[in-house]
């Protein structure tokens, strides 16, 4: 069993806990002025840590207060150079800004991060290549907001020039407004009603139900909201050139 803490930081710990608790409701309702604040009183309570800046950081950088953003972020970096979340909110603010060279200054090192940390993988499993399946483009789409469904729409009017010879595939429950349905189909994509198991997954997974067709050949995932580009496909071609899964 592990030793009780001592009184002192025992007091230490319970405040944080409830500023914690502070924090992630402000978060959640989108109060980022006053996430910031709890942010700061754990950063006074523990000021060799970096958690609290990181966190003050990324509550700033959400509620589009940037030069704070960069100010705490920066903080956390003189602490740990290499903590990733805080260089994110570091380029996210950054292109707030419209400063571009610094958003990829920071956004590169960031990737670079996540590139180095990933442990060796082993070998895929070996499949056999489906050269004669579809090509498909997998979304999830529901509700009927007009931020979701017109760029979806966008997506299968410029599928045939973009992707020649690729499908639009869209996953989709009974919120999504029949009119859309109709427009996607006309356009040449493809509907997957969910069942009652897909329905009870947050809807943003059900795109990846795609990946067990047995008569895909690739399958590639993208945001309804989202609208796909030529440099996007050109990258997804050099996927397909190189030969690997």
């Amino acid at each position: 069993m592990s030793k009780p803490l001592p009184p002192k930081l025992q007091k230490t710990q319970q405040q944080l806990d409830r500023i914690s608790a502070a924090f992630k409701q402000h978060m959640t309702a989108g109060r980022y002025p006053e996430a910031v604040r709890e942010a700061a009183k754990a950063h006074a309570l523990i000021p060799k840590a970096v958690a609290p800046l990181s966190d003050a950081a990324t509550a700033a950088v959400k509620g589009g207060l940037w030069q704070e953003g960069i100010d705490y972020a920066k903080r956390a970096l003189q602490r740990n150079p290499q903590h990733i979340n805080s260089l994110d909110a570091l380029a996210h603010a950054y292109g707030g800004l419209g400063d571009w060279a610094n958003c990829r200054t920071y956004g590169l090192q960031a990737l670079q991060l996540r590139d180095k940390n990933i442990a060796a993988q082993a070998e895929p499993p070996q499949t056999r290549e489906n050269s004669g399946g579809k090509n498909i483009i997998a979304f999830s789409l529901f509700g009927a907001s007009s931020e979701y469904i017109e760029p979806a729409v966008m997506n299968t009017e410029l599928a045939g020039e973009i992707y020649p010879g690729w499908t639009c595939r869209f996953y989709i429950d009974g919120s999504v407004p029949e009119t859309a349905v109709q427009r996607l189909r006309a356009n040449g994509a493809e509907i997957v009603r969910i069942d009652e198991g897909a329905a009870q997954w947050p809807g943003a997974m059900w795109r990846f139900l795609a990946m067990d067709d047995p008569e895909a050949a690739r399958v590639i995932f993208r945001d309804a909201d989202s609208v796909i580009s030529q440099r996007e496909a050109r990258a997804v071609q050099e996927w397909i050139n190189s030969g690997k899964l």
